[in-house]
């Protein structure tokens, strides 16, 4: 791990089965991390404490995660969102690219794909905050 805190991960998945199967993958990596079923779990955990990457499925109860992404940016602007889905189209990964996601993984895509995509978000996100943005210098 890149910090002396062990980075949050929230999961939020519809689907029950691959909610338990990343959540059991990303603790036994040694990150804390958050369930959520609904987006309305998701809204409220962003509201309480600080994540560091949400992992967001694409077909979510109340509407499709894509479509909650400008709501969480609302609460989050840096939040690294990693969008997943469990099948692709065009038109779907347009959908999803157009609200600038940190990553798009499809499922089929294993596991292991999305740990890496999990690691480098965090890094990112370290590295944005050990370098914050340059100020301009006033004329």
């Amino acid at each position: 791990m890149l910090s002396l805190t062990t980075p949050k991960i929230m999961v939020a998945d519809g689907d029950r089965g691959s909610l338990e199967a990343i959540h059991a993958l990303l603790f036994q990596e040694g990150y804390q991390v958050q369930k959520a079923c609904r987006l309305f779990d998701v809204f409220q955990c962003l509201q309480r404490e600080k994540i560091d990457v949400l992992i967001l499925d694409v077909q979510m109860p109340e509407m499709k995660g894509y479509e909650a992404i400008p709501l969480i940016r609302g609460i989050e602007p840096q939040l690294p969102i990693i969008m997943t889905a469990e099948e692709n189209s065009p038109e779907l990964e347009s959908q999803v690219r157009h609200h600038r996601v940190f990553y798009y993984h499809i499922k089929s895509f294993g596991l292991e794909e999305l740990k890496l995509a999990v690691e480098n978000a965090i890094q990112r996100g370290s590295q944005e905050k050990s370098f914050p943005p340059a100020r301009r210098r006033g004329g």
